[in-house]
């Protein structure tokens, strides 16, 4: 491109600056955004069922009588059931919250994005466009 080395350097700094960072960090989160979403329910989810496992299990090893009952194990079932039912409610708001906002806040979120990033993010494949002449009346269509 023929930069001078002066120019060069500049740009190679450029990443290292505040606003380039704090840009660069908006970038990724509008990107990757929906995968932290997922991420976050599918967590809650496995949580909620290891909670329903191990409390199940627990339950079922004190009424054979494995487990001796003592207050310690009755204060254990009631911070397990404590936990689950506040599991249980944390997944339902999410769920409400993310049907509610999430699908404006991502719609405003790539409005915001640069245009490349837009047409990088979208990207389609090849193969979805590909016109063939196939039909007895020789008009082409798009498969899809």
């Amino acid at each position: 491109m023929g930069l001078s080395q002066e120019e060069l350097k500049k740009i190679n700094e450029l990443k290292n600056t505040a606003r380039f960072q704090h840009s660069w960090k908006a970038i990724r989160n509008i990107l990757t955004w929906k995968e932290r979403v997922q991420h976050y329910f599918i967590r809650n989810m496995l949580l909620l069922f290891l909670c329903f496992l191990g409390g199940g299990g627990l339950m079922l090893l004190l009424d054979e009588g494995i487990l001796p009952r003592s207050d310690f194990m009755n204060g254990l079932m009631k911070h397990l059931s404590r936990l689950v039912l506040f599991l249980v409610v944390l997944q339902i708001l999410s769920v409400l919250l993310y049907s509610l906002i999430g699908p404006g806040w991502e719609a405003k979120q790539k409005a915001k994005a640069p245009q490349s990033l837009r047409a990088r993010n979208s990207y389609t494949d090849p193969t979805s466009s590909v016109s063939y002449s196939g039909s007895r009346y020789g008009t082409s269509y798009l498969l899809e």
